[in-house]
C-alpha cells in the first residue's frame, strides 16, 4: 500500500489530486457540502492509483478462447 502511495505518480494522478482539493476547499467555502463526495471520489483516485475507467488496461480479460486445428 505504501508502495503504491509513493510511486507511479504521473500526470493524471497528480490532475486528480489537483481537482480533489480545488472541490473540496470550493465546497467548504460555498458551504455545498454534497460536492465533498466527488472530492473523496477523486482524492481515492489520486491516492489509490486507478480510475472508474478501464483506461490503464486493469479490466482486459484473458484470451480463454481455444483453437480448432
Amino acid at each position: 500500500m505504501k508502495n503504491n502511495l509513493l510511486k507511479n505518480w504521473n500526470t493524471v494522478r497528480i490532475i486528480r489530486l489537483i481537482l480533489a482539493i480545488a472541490i473540496g476547499v470550493a465546497a467548504v467555502v460555498d458551504k455545498e457540502y454534497w460536492l465533498l463526495a466527488f472530492s473523496t471520489l477523486f482524492l481515492i483516485q489520486a491516492l489509490l492509483g486507478n480510475s472508474c475507467c478501464c483506461g490503464g488496461g486493469s479490466c482486459e480479460l484473458p484470451d480463454n478462447s481455444t483453437k480448432n486445428s
